[in-house]
């Protein structure tokens, strides 16, 4: 059987071990929340899941949202903004992602399992209930009448003791995964752009990942369990998870064509996944350029965070961990991430004395 792996994404391909070790991925180096071997984070939780009691809580207006009335759903938005899509001149195969789901790209096929979860989600077993619970009402995944293929471990992240994070770990099957290369505009490239005393305004999208809608008969691949009151139950994610090693890569070229359609107008604007940054000397055009590009992202689907997007030209800023100042025509390394490396260096230390 040949695998086109561009079109029908069908989960039952052949077994070619040799390729795991042929196809390293080639994002090892990127050191951010998203490139890690595990999968969903809650995004901005603290001991509990944000205070989400019912559906009533959430709404898909996103005016609704940016006036603080609730919180907003974003899965389905960009499949509700499809010919936005068309009409930039996306490619086929972004088209068909937004239209039908990510077709995970298989180059075998993950032998079915049931995985336990793993300690530390039981021993955090309420905060596990409510954030399946929120995920549940914010329609990222759902639960199912019979086991998934593959059930996958669950497990929390609470490092510094205040902050919990829930992780679905997708390793068993990401080892069945083509790896693909993608180039990140980082920092580098917002230097081309960005001249002494020019003007800046930066975005940051909700949820990013949880706008792109996976396959679904390649959602049986993304399960887990959990016991509720003694009963076992089985769900799956319908959303892209974070830790799937091709999210990056998915991600990366369904904003794409975004960037083409601001490049093309003469908009000097870049994205490093979810986090946006655009640039112009004079700051009324900064000011014209940040409204287009807000209301691009809001008519193709994409939902800009309120708190952490800033459509206000202005100098001073922090991008993708960087200080940038115009005024000054330099950028630093912010005092709390040198103070967080030197602790770690002295906690390693301190390991192996």
């Amino acid at each position: 059987m040949v695998v086109d792996r561009s079109s029908t994404g069908e989960a039952s391909v052949p077994s070619i071990p040799d390729l795991s070790s042929q196809n390293r991925n080639s994002t090892d180096f990127i050191k951010d929340e998203y490139n890690c071997s595990i999968d969903y984070l809650i995004e901005n939780n603290t001991t509990k899941v944000s205070s989400i009691s019912d559906s009533d809580n959430l709404t898909n207006d996103y005016y609704e949202y940016e006036q603080g009335q609730a919180h907003i759903i974003v899965k389905d938005r960009l499949k509700s903004h499809y010919s936005f899509w068309k009409n930039i001149g996306c490619y086929d195969y972004i088209l068909d992602t937004i239209l039908n789901g990510y077709k995970i790209p298989f180059y075998s096929t993950p032998p079915s399992i049931c995985l336990k979860n793993n300690r530390s989600a039981i021993i955090h077993s309420e905060f596990v209930t409510e954030a399946i619970h929120d995920l549940l009402i914010r329609g990222l995944i759902e639960e199912c009448e019979f086991q998934p293929r593959v059930v996958n471990p669950l497990t929390v992240s609470a490092s510094d003791g205040r902050k919990k994070r829930l992780i679905l770990d997708l390793r068993h099957v990401n080892k069945h995964l083509w790896k693909s290369s993608v180039k990140f505009e980082d920092v580098r490239i917002a230097m081309q752009f960005i001249t002494n005393n020019s003007f800046c305004f930066q975005f940051d999208i909700v949820s990013a990942y949880h706008h792109v809608n996976i396959f679904m008969p390649h959602t049986e691949f993304l399960g887990f369990s959990w016991r509720h009151e003694n009963t076992e139950k089985w769900y799956k994610f319908l959303v892209l998870p974070f830790g799937l090693s091709s999210a990056c890569y998915i991600f990366t070229k369904i904003t794409r064509p975004l960037i083409k359609k601001w490049r093309g107008e003469g908009k000097q604007v870049l994205m490093y996944l979810d986090d946006g940054l655009g640039t112009h000397t004079d700051e009324e055009t900064c000011k014209t350029m940040s409204n287009q590009v807000r209301q691009d992202l809001i008519q193709s689907g994409f939902v800009p965070k309120n708190e952490k997007s800033k459509w206000s030209p202005m100098k001073l800023l922090v991008f993708l961990g960087y200080s940038i100042d115009t005024n000054r025509g330099t950028i630093t390394i912010p005092n709390e991430r040198v103070q967080k490396v030197l602790k770690t260096i002295a906690d390693v230390e301190y390991i192996c004395i």
